[in-house]
C-alpha cells in the first residue's frame, strides 16, 4: 500500500474534551431549559385559577394554550448547536426535541375539555410513540438499541421510588390503571429514545469519566424530561409530573450509560422512567389534584407529598451512582443486584398490602332516566301530610318501575349501585366501558360523572375554622350574579327557605318543621 493510501485512511481519533467555557454554555442551555416549563406551567395554571372567566372574553381552555410559549422559549437553546462538537450536539438536540415533543403533548389540554380525561390520556400515548419511534430508529442504526445490563438497578430504582405512592396514594378503576401505565410506559418509551438516538452517541464521543458522563447526561434528561412532565395532564397533573420525572433522571441517566465494555442499556431506562412515571398516573386522581384547592385539600396535600419523596429519593440514588460512577454493573444479572432489586420491589409490595389503601376505587356515575314522576297533582291536595304522602308515594313507584330493568342487569354482573328517586337515577360504581353502555339504553336520558374520592391514608383532625366573615361580594355569589339580583330587583330571598346538606341538617330546627 502506497503513502498516499495510507494518507487517505488516517485512524479515527476520539473527539478532544470540550473547554471550560463550552461546559459553562452548556449547562446555561440546560439551566434555561429547565426552569423555562416551570416557571410558564406554574404562572399559566395559575391565572387560569385565578381568573373570573365570566368577566373576561376567553375560556379557561383558552388561557391554557399560554402554555405553548414555554416549548417556544426552550427553542433558544438552539444557539447551542453553534458550539462545535458531538457532546455539545447532542445535549442541544436532546432538549429541542423534548420542546417540540410537550408542544404536540399540549395539544389534547387545549382542544378537548377536562372532562375528557380518557381520550386525551389516549391522544398524549399516540403523540409519545409517535415521538420516540424515530428516535428509536436512529438508535437502532447507531448501535444502542441494546437491552444492556443496569436492569436489576432499574428494578430496584422503581421498588425505593413506589414506596411513597403505595402508602400515600389509591388506585383507580382498571381502565384507569390500564391509561395510567400506558401513558407511563409511553413517557419511557420516548425518553429512551432520546437517550439511545441522541444523547448516548454524543456522549461516548469522548473517553470522559462516568461521573462526568452522569453529571451531564442527567442534567440534560432532567431538563427535557420536565418539559415533557408540563405538558402531560388534562387537569393540574404536571404539578405531580414534573417532580416526579426529575426523580428519576439522574437514575435513568445511570442505569442507561455504557459500562466498561461499551454495551449500552435501553431497556433498564424504559423500565425505570416508565414505571416511575406511571405512578402518580396510577396512585392520584387527575380530578382531585387541581391548584386551586391546593391550600386546603387534603387530597393534594398526600399526592405532592409523595411526589416530593420521589424527587429526594431521586436524589439520593443519584448520590449513590455518583460515589459508585468508577464501578458500573457489568453486563450479565448481579446476584447482588438482582436480590437488591427483589427485596425493593417486595417491599414496596408489604407495604401497600399492610399500610397502603388496597383495592380499586373506580369511577362512580349517576344515570339519570328519561322519565322522571309528575308531581303536579301534589298542589291539589291541602292536608300537608297527604301531600307529603303522595310525593314520596308517586317518586318511589316511579323509580322502582323504571328502574327495574337497570336494576337487574346490575345486579347481574355485580356492579353495585345506589338507586335514587328524588331524582330518577342511579348511582352506578363502574368503569367507563359500563357508562358507555348505560348511555345507550332507551331509557337512560343521560350519564353524568359522580365524584368518588380515593380513600386518604390516614384521618384527619377536626380544624374548626379561624377566618372573618366575608366583608365584600365573595367571588360565587358575583360570577352567578346574586348580588345584581339584590341590589337591581331589590330581591333578598326573604321568606324563602333555603336547605343544604353538606356538613348534615337538623330535621329539628324549626325552620325545618
Amino acid at each position: 500500500m502506497s503513502n498516499a493510501a495510507r494518507i487517505e485512511t488516517p485512524p479515527s481519533q476520539p473527539e478532544k474534551s470540550p473547554s471550560l467555557l463550552v461546559v459553562a454554555a452548556l449547562f446555561m442551555l440546560i439551566a434555561w431549559a429547565l426552569f423555562i416549563p416551570l416557571i410558564v406551567e406554574t404562572s399559566v395554571v395559575q391565572a387560569v385559577w385565578a381568573a373570573d372567566f365570566s368577566k373576561v372574553p376567553y375560556t379557561a381552555q383558552q388561557a391554557l394554550a399560554f402554555s405553548f410559549i414555554h416549548p417556544f422559549m426552550v427553542a433558544f437553546v438552539a444557539i447551542g448547536l453553534l458550539i462545535r462538537g458531538k457532546r455539545p450536539r447532542a445535549v442541544v438536540q436532546t432538549l429541542l426535541f423534548s420542546a417540540g415533543c410537550a408542544a404536540l403533548l399540549l395539544l389534547p389540554r387545549v382542544l378537548l375539555s377536562p372532562a375528557s380525561v380518557y381520550a386525551s390520556a389516549l391522544a398524549r400515548i399516540v403523540i409519545l410513540v409517535a415521538c420516540a419511534v424515530p428516535l428509536l430508529l436512529l438508535a437502532k442504526r447507531r448501535g444502542t438499541l441494546l437491552p444492556g445490563s443496569g436492569i436489576p438497578a432499574a428494578l430496584l430504582c422503581v421498588g425505593l421510588f413506589a414506596l411513597p405512592w403505595v402508602r400515600l396514594g389509591a388506585l383507580g378503576d382498571r381502565i384507569d390503571i390500564l391509561f395510567g401505565l400506558g401513558e407511563g410506559l409511553a413517557i419511557g418509551l420516548l425518553a429512551c429514545g432520546m437517550l439511545g438516538g441522541l444523547l448516548i452517541p454524543g456522549l461516548r464521543s469522548i473517553n470522559a469519566s462516568p461521573g462526568w458522563d452522569l453529571a451531564l447526561g442527567g442534567a440534560t434528561l432532567l431538563a427535557a424530561l420536565i418539559g415533557i412532565g408540563g405538558a402531560i395532564g388534562q387537569d393540574d397533573v404536571q404539578a405531580l409530573m414534573m417532580p416526579v420525572l426529575a426523580g428519576v433522571a439522574f437514575p435513568a441517566m445511570a442505569v442507561a450509560l455504557p459500562d466498561r465494555n461499551r454495551q449500552n442499556g435501553l431497556l433498564a431506562p424504559f423500565l425505570l422512567v416508565g414505571l416511575v412515571a406511571a405512578l402518580p398516573l396510577l396512585f392520584a386522581d387527575p380530578r382531585e389534584v387541581a391548584l386551586v384547592v391546593a391550600a386546603s385539600d387534603d387530597t393534594y396535600k398526600f399526592t405532592q407529598a409523595a411526589a416530593s419523596w420521589t424527587t429526594l429519593i431521586g436524589l439520593l440514588i443519584w448520590g449513590a451512582f455518583q460515589l459508585l460512577a468508577r464501578r458500573m454493573p457489568e453486563p450479565g444479572p448481579a446476584p447482588v443486584m438482582a436480590a437488591l432489586a427483589a427485596a425493593a420491589l417486595l417491599g414496596a409490595g408489604a407495604a401497600y398490602a399492610t399500610s397502603g389503601q388496597t383495592g380499586l376505587y373506580g369511577n362512580h356515575a349517576f344515570v339519570i332516566l328519561k322519565e322522571q314522576a309528575d308531581l303536579s297533582g301534589a298542589a291539589n291536595i291541602a292536608d300537608v301530610t297527604e301531600r307529603r304522602r303522595f310525593v314520596y308515594k308517586t317518586l318511589v313507584d316511579q323509580a322502582d318501575r323504571t328502574q327495574a330493568e337497570l336494576r337487574q342487569l346490575l345486579d347481574q354482573r355485580g356492579v353495585a349501585y345506589t338507586p335514587f328517586y328524588m331524582v330518577n337515577a342511579i348511582e352506578v360504581d363502574g368503569d367507563v366501558l359500563l357508562q358507555q353502555e348505560l348511555a345507550q339504553r332507551p331509557e337512560v336520558d343521560r350519564v353524568i360523572f359522580s365524584q368518588a374520592l380515593r380513600p386518604l391514608p390516614e384521618p384527619l383532625p377536626f380544624e374548626p375554622g379561624t377566618d372573618d366573615p366575608p366583608s365584600d361580594v365573595s367571588w360565587g355569589i358575583s360570577v352567578i350574579q346574586a348580588d345584581r339580583v339584590w341590589d337591581e330587583l331589590g330581591v333578598r330571598g326573604k321568606g324563602i327557605v333555603i336547605g343544604q346538606s353538606d356538613s348534615g341538617a337538623d330535621w329539628q330546627h324549626a325552620a325545618l318543621r
